[in-house]
């Protein structure tokens, strides 16, 4: 496995002892090797790195010292590099027509030959001793009342606009800073409506505009310092309709989508701090995922709708946005607005607790 190329590169006769012969702690000159072909195939793999100035290998070089300048562990670059998509198309309708029924129908029975049943949605522990029933009723409150009708949406009106107001409040309200502490030398921590390991908040937003009063639709990233967005790339309407269903991997249904939001992460943000942690990046991800939540929860009072996904063409959107793969990476996009008609929002049955 490369963590450089992001993929597995297969080894020929004697590859693995010559690997096992490089010494870690310097280069290897390819012009002076006794193998320089050897040596160059296994750099152009990503399992050497080399001081030649091809462009394939400039480029897997960069990704090497982006990786030791950040505080990367060998383990979480791993994961990072090899879970990263590159122009995926899913291809999925905004509704379950019969091909794709037929095609999800296929795909159960293939899972459930190969691994059985489908684990049950409720679990008991087989340790238990005994069961304590708890109160049924339910504490009453705008807060309870919001989060009963929070739900993720698939589908949204396409000829509908949201306001300046209501992105700016979402803006603010899921991202934007409520309060520093200033440790000095540049080390400062932030409050923000989701909590952030550390109180870092390496979470970048990128929105994507569609169709947003007093906006020009485009790419923007959010300045939280000012709460202010910075133009990245001016579209036209089709155009980040058309990006939206290709960044998220061909999920259509979410093309309609007013406005969304790219979240990525500043890794050595966290990383300094945490220096070649291997439990970091995880915090990362549930950095990304508290802030969905967070999101659904204001849309949903705003009278919007929302959604979030973390299928999504990581490498695409990072050089769409100028991201070195190891500086800053793409984690999700989430993203709100009008509700619309879809066939794929579920019919959920209220649930009520047994007892016995």
């Amino acid at each position: 496995m490369s963590i450089l190329a992001g993929r597995e590169v297969p080894l020929q006769e004697g590859d693995l002892e010559t690997l096992l012969a490089v010494p870690a702690e310097r280069w290897i000159l390819t012009q002076a090797a006794e193998e320089p072909e050897r040596l160059r195939r296994l750099a152009l793999g990503g399992l050497l790195v080399s001081d030649e100035e091809d462009a394939r290998l400039v480029e897997l070089r960069r990704r090497d010292e982006q990786l030791d300048a950040n505080g990367w562990h060998l383990y979480a670059g791993r994961y990072h590099s090899l879970t990263r998509r590159l122009d995926t198309d899913l291809d999925l309708a905004d509704d379950l027509d019969e091909r794709h029924r037929a095609k999800l129908r296929t795909a159960v029975a293939r899972r459930t030959v190969r691994g059985g049943p489908p684990p049950a949605p409720f679990h008991h522990s087989p340790l238990t001793r005994s069961v304590h029933d708890l109160p049924l009723d339910e504490d009453g409150g705008a807060l309870f009342e919001l989060l009963q009708r929070r739900r993720t949406v698939r589908g949204f009106e396409p000829d509908a606009t949201m306001t300046t107001e209501q992105l700016s409040t979402i803006l603010r309200a899921v991202f934007g800073s409520r309060g520093v502490i200033d440790h000095g030398n540049g080390y400062v921590l932030q409050k923000k409506t989701s909590p952030s390991g550390g109180a870092l908040h390496p979470i970048e937003a990128y929105p994507l505009i569609r169709r947003v009063d007093g906006f020009e639709p485009g790419l923007y990233h959010y300045d939280v310092e000012r709460h202010a967005l910075e133009l990245i790339e001016p579209l036209d309407e089709g155009a980040a309709s058309e990006y939206l269903r290709f960044a998220t991997c061909g999920q259509g249904h979410f093309r309609h989508a007013q406005v969304a939001f790219v979240l990525t992460a500043r890794f050595r943000r966290n990383f300094w701090k945490y220096w070649a942690q291997k439990d970091q990046y995880g915090v990362l991800l549930l950095d990304a995922g508290h802030l969905s939540q967070t999101l659904y929860l204001v849309a949903t009072e705003l009278g919007l709708g929302a959604f979030v996904t973390a299928v999504i063409n990581h490498d695409d959107i990072g050089a769409r946005l100028g991201l070195g793969r190891y500086d800053e990476g793409a984690l999700a996009i989430c993203g709100c607005g009008v509700p619309g008609p879809s066939k794929l929002v579920p019919s959920f049955a209220p649930f009520v607790p047994r007892r016995e």
